[in-house]
């Protein structure tokens, strides 16, 4: 009977060691499967994270790039504002003579122009008639400003300075040679016409000539964006960066009589100066 009980036992013991071994078995299988799976799952959260950290990386070189540009445009127009204003300043309006201050005047008595559209016609006038001093006084201490080592940045390349000083020399040449024309006068047409694009432009944030309800009335137009200053409007288009055909430049020094000028606020750039031709 003792020997039945212990054969009975070492048979369920070789059974129950048999399904242990078993189940072990089955149970290695699942971790192995598990740990491949896991390390399948791993390695693809690794390269998920490595593209992730990429992406944010190069988001982050763009952010300080770009910050890095807008600083400079920042610091660029506050440094050009101040340098040319400092020029102004310095030399007065005495260096223009009695009679070119009061020939370039020819809106005083217009009513319907603001002050700062007078302003514009003003300096218009003085680039017009004394085109050489102008390039001497101001179109020259401008190549120096970018010529100064301060100016430099790393930010060069990008805003590409060597073109900025191709159309600042070019402007300078063409002005020392070119013989005085006369003033402009102001047209009731011509200032319509040019006020409808300004207000139309100003309300939408449009950049360009492109008209949607105005009626065009000119032979050449130019529009300025940000400067309100009449010197600022009138520097802008004369030097005409970043324009290969150098139209603006062409118009304001080319050989027309009359102009109507308006400047109205704008959604983008706060104001945008319409300049038209006749």
């Amino acid at each position: 009977m003792k020997r039945a009980i212990v054969y009975i036992l070492s048979i369920l013991f070789l059974c129950f060691q048999s399904c242990y071994i078993q189940r072990y078995k089955e149970i290695k299988e699942q971790y192995a499967t598990f740990s491949k799976e896991l390390n399948k799952v791993r390695n693809k959260n690794t390269a998920l994270k490595q593209a992730r950290q990429l992406k944010m990386d190069s988001i982050a070189l763009f952010n300080k790039k770009a910050e890095s540009m807008r600083i400079a445009t920042i610091l660029g127009d506050s440094m050009v504002e101040a340098y040319t204003k400092q020029i102004r300043e310095k030399l007065g309006q005495d260096i223009w003579s009695d009679s070119i201050t009061k020939a370039a005047q020819t809106a005083a008595k217009t009513t319907y122009m603001s002050k700062e559209e007078k302003d514009v016609l003003y300096w218009l006038n003085l680039a017009r008639m004394q085109p050489d001093l102008y390039a001497e006084l101001y179109v020259d201490p401008y190549q120096q400003l970018y010529d100064n080592a301060q100016w430099k940045s790393d930010s060069d390349d990008v805003w590409g300075i060597d073109v900025y000083t191709t159309y600042i020399n070019t402007c300078y040449l063409y002005m020392a040679q070119l013989e005085p024309l006369i003033a402009l006068v102001p047209d009731l047409e011509n200032y319509k016409s040019a006020e409808c694009h300004a207000i139309e432009s100003g309300k939408t944030g449009y950049v360009g000539h492109d008209r949607t309800n105005c009626t065009e009335h000119f032979s050449a137009e130019c529009c300025d964006y940000g400067p309100s200053e009449g010197f600022e409007v009138i520097h802008d288009l004369i030097l005409d960066t970043g324009v290969p055909s150098l139209g603006h430049r062409y118009a304001c020094l080319g050989r027309y009589s009359s102009i109507g000028i308006a400047q109205k606020s704008h959604l983008t750039y706060r104001y945008n100066t319409v300049l038209d031709f006749d």
